[in-house]
């Protein structure tokens, strides 16, 4: 089949892991997809690691990261005649939307009455 169509769309993003969606290749290759490889890889490293092969849905959660890195996702689409090449997502760090704010800064004076 072709590849997925992109973009990767990170619909979810915390510390520890996202959720992404994609949509199904235009052509399946004349057979029906049977299912979605869905790798990652941290970017400061060359090692792809699975995170499903089981998938035939077109979002996923991707579990197992480390806050603070950033990610890319590769997703291929499989079906009986072999696994499409892969869509790759931009990259995306592992972070919380929301944080705990900065202290406020020193008040300032500016006005005195008695």
């Amino acid at each position: 089949p072709q590849p997925p169509v992109g973009p990767v769309i990170f619909d979810e993003v915390y510390k520890d892991h996202m959720v992404i969606t994609w949509k199904p290749p235009l052509d399946d290759g004349g057979s029906p997809i049977t299912n979605y490889v869905v790798e990652k890889r941290d970017t400061n490293r060359d090692l792809w690691m699975p995170v499903t092969s089981a998938i035939t849905k077109t979002t996923c959660k991707v579990p197992k990261l480390i806050e603070g890195r950033d990610y890319i996702i590769r997703i291929c689409a499989e079906n009986i005649y072999g696994m499409s090449d892969p869509l790759f997502s931009d990259e995306m760090k592992a972070k919380d939307r929301f944080s705990v704010p900065d202290a406020p800064e020193q008040p300032i004076i500016k006005n005195v009455t008695k």
